[in-house]
């Protein structure tokens, strides 16, 4: 009788990827997700400086905040 533990190995050979914890990765993923969060934060000042009155700065705001 086989166990479900070898099982579940073969079926997932291949698919599952070895995470990648070299320094350049990990400097890359750092910099992608500040970018990220700089980017969103320019787009929702820009936004809510344009906005006209005082409903479509609530709107700018809450477009942002649900993007966090």
């Amino acid at each position: 009788m086989t166990s479900i533990a070898q099982a579940r190995s073969h079926g997932t050979a291949g698919l599952v990827r070895k995470p990648e914890f070299a320094f350049p990765a990990r400097l890359r993923m750092a910099a992608a997700g500040t970018t990220a969060v700089v980017g969103r934060a320019i787009t929702a000042a820009r936004a809510y400086e344009g906005a006209r009155g005082t409903s479509a700065r609530r709107a700018a705001l809450r477009e942002f905040a649900a993007t966090r």
